[in-house]
């Protein structure tokens, strides 16, 4: 799910509108993104909506200073998904290369997770989120992504939050592997 400025305005005007504090937002730290920033964003969302609900149940100030600290952090988490796909959208896609014949068989003990990722494998894992989860959960394609072989594979990062994971071999196989004729 992706939402749009107007479903956070609205969600905030909700919060807003319903609520008799006047609290303001105070500061919070920034949570750990997912691999899918969008589907963080849908989660920070539903989590404001929560505690904009039990803020105006409760007409509590501090229960009200929670719900605007956590549509604080809806207003954050759609803001880095709108910079990750406009950065994903203005990335040129993958050229297609067929996986080199030395690559160990994936899933397999062969991979392992690629972290720290980089930040081309971020943005292609980014462009790949519609094209693994339209296949399904587990999905996976293997690319040729900043030099170095990476499989992506569509995976459930929590609770209705869809990711893609990046894994590279253990042993990273030569770009130029011969092509068997």
């Amino acid at each position: 799910m992706i939402l749009s400025n107007n479903n956070l305005l609205a969600l905030l005007l909700l919060f807003l509108g319903g609520g008799k504090s006047g609290a303001s937002p105070s500061a919070s730290s920034t949570p750990a993104v997912p691999a899918d920033a969008s589907s963080a964003a849908a989660a920070a969302a539903a989590e404001a909506a929560a505690a904009a609900a039990k803020a105006r149940a409760t007409q509590n100030a501090a229960d009200a200073a929670a719900a605007s600290d956590a549509a604080d952090r809806a207003a954050a988490a759609l803001s880095r998904a709108s910079q990750a796909q406009s950065k994903a959208r203005a990335t040129p896609v993958a050229w297609p290369q067929a996986p080199s014949d030395q690559l160990p068989p994936f899933p397999g003990p062969g991979w392992r997770s690629a972290v720290p990722t980089p930040s081309a494998v971020a943005t292609r894992a980014q462009q790949l989120l519609p094209v693994l989860w339209q296949q399904g959960q587990g999905a996976h394609k293997i690319e040729l992504t900043a030099g170095s072989w990476t499989a992506y594979r569509a995976d459930q990062m929590g609770p209705g939050i869809r990711g893609v994971t990046a894994w590279v071999p253990r042993s990273q196989v030569s770009t130029s592997a011969p092509i068997n004729t």
